[in-house]
């Protein structure tokens, strides 16, 4: 299994052109919440175009279907095989890559996350990277409902809040 380097993953999709909005853990993560991920995960945009650019960034990253941790089954992909699933569980050179179109509680995916995400620039790498807000990755956890989603309901709510006390004083 490769060492978890998300920076040199959304190096590569920055590199590529590929319109995407990171969600999940790492999205947290990216805003100053104490979450642990061992994956990155984003929403791309989904149009024909931006696929096309995804897939030249997954060759490069030497994109793999995981199937079970350590364990993948090659891919070749193109735009119109990205676009057949919702969720694509990857594994990259750099580490666990999963693009998720259309993320819980987010139907429309990129179109409903891009308008209103935090522009955020990586503190290892100068790449500047569209990340959901804290709102928003808290609605997705509450509605996957997963047991490790529902693990960091409690810091992401209170991160909110703490912040929301802070834009009152």
């Amino acid at each position: 299994m490769p060492d978890f380097d998300p920076g040199a993953i959304l190096e590569v999709l920055e590199r590529h052109r590929v319109r995407y909005v990171v969600v999940g853990a790492f999205a947290a993560l990216l805003q100053g919440v104490g979450v642990v991920t061992g994956d990155l995960d984003v929403t791309p945009a989904a149009d024909e175009e931006n696929l096309a650019a995804l897939a030249a960034a997954l060759t490069e990253l030497g994109g793999a279907i995981r199937v079970s941790a350590g364990e993948s089954v090659a891919f070749w992909p193109d735009a119109r095989q990205l676009a057949r699933a919702q969720v694509w569980n990857l594994t990259t050179r750099f580490g666990d890559l999963d693009l998720v179109l259309a993320p819980a509680a987010f139907p429309q995916g990129y179109e409903q996350l891009a308008p209103v995400a935090q522009r955020v620039t990586l503190a290892d790498r100068p790449v500047i990277v569209a990340v959901a807000r804290l709102e928003d990755v808290l609605a997705s956890k509450q509605s996957a409902g997963r047991e490790k989603d529902l693990a960091s309901l409690g810091l992401l709510q209170a991160e909110i809040e703490r912040r929301a006390a802070d834009a009152r004083s």
